[in-house]
């Protein structure tokens, strides 16, 4: 049996401060070159208290599912784009990677928008000719593999990925996601420019 006091260190929210937060995701500031990913979440998990010079704010470590289900696309489409994707790029783009763009409006469609920082070493998966995998338009007689197929993805240039506002699938076994405003984004960039 525990005791209340275990219980309440046990749940306790970590404190981490946002250079040391920084400082894990070095290989993706390194790539971004100051630009930021966002993220919609419905219900975040894996809360931290960040130190901030204001006041406490909250981010959270999350995990990158890697037995991801699709909401809007059929299963049988999820599979094979996420199969093939696999074979050409070495990344289940579809199944084990986290969605994330470069456009806060696009994720604020998604949930409440976060910024979203992978720690350590990362790969990435993007089309500039899909916006978004889910939404594109399949002509009558084809499926979404024959689109799929016929796109240009590139595993390379982040931050022409981020400025494209289009799907960036982020290959990553966890990612910080801190709650976007605008003094967070400008602190993050006075943090960033001091490293």
């Amino acid at each position: 049996m525990h005791s209340f006091k275990q219980f309440l260190s046990e749940n306790a929210a970590q404190r981490i401060t946002l250079e040391q937060m920084l400082d894990e995701c070095k290989p993706f500031i390194d790539q971004s070159h100051g630009a930021f990913l966002y993220r919609g979440i419905q219900r975040p998990e894996g809360k931290f208290k960040m130190e901030t010079p204001e006041d406490y704010e909250y981010a959270y470590r999350m995990t990158v599912r890697k037995d991801r289900r699709p909401l809007d696309t059929d299963i049988e489409d999820h599979r094979a784009v996420d199969e093939f994707l696999k074979l050409q790029y070495g990344i289940a783009g579809r199944s084990q990677t986290v969605f994330v763009t470069g456009d806060d409006y696009v994720a604020e469609g998604y949930g409440e928008v976060f910024l979203i920082l992978p720690r350590g070493e990362f790969k990435f998966l993007w089309s500039p000719d899909i916006g978004d995998l889910a939404g594109i338009n399949i002509p009558r007689g084809e499926e979404m593999i024959d689109v799929v197929e016929r796109s240009e993805f590139r595993t390379d240039d982040l931050h022409e990925a981020i400025q494209s506002g289009h799907e960036i699938m982020l290959d990553c076994k966890d990612y910080y996601a801190i709650k976007d405003s605008h003094s967070m984004r400008r602190m993050i960039k006075i943090l960033i420019a001091e490293m």
